[in-house]
């Protein structure tokens, strides 16, 4: 997963993504089935939403996300540990 750091929107990114549609990378992995997104043109940064769509994130979503994957990282980390 590459490293995306946040791009100054231009009004010329705007239009391409608008006419061609985005060109999303994936930015960081919350738990198997959610990840957060950016698109490399625009800038734009998406978020997949419990049913699969994806959402604009949020300030509020993005807190959620970062909760979301601590939990999900502790929780890991303890059924591998009591695997093995």
């Amino acid at each position: 997963m590459p490293n995306a750091t946040p791009k100054a929107t231009s009004p010329i990114g705007k239009i391409v993504c608008s006419t061609f549609g985005h060109r999303f990378i994936e930015t960081q992995k919350i738990t198997n089935n959610i990840s957060e997104y950016r698109c490399t043109c625009c800038g734009d940064e998406v978020s997949e939403s419990l049913n699969g769509n994806l959402q604009p994130l949020t300030p509020k979503i993005k807190d959620i996300n970062s909760c979301l994957s601590s939990f999900f990282e502790k929780k890991t980390r303890r059924v591998y540990s009591e695997v093995s």
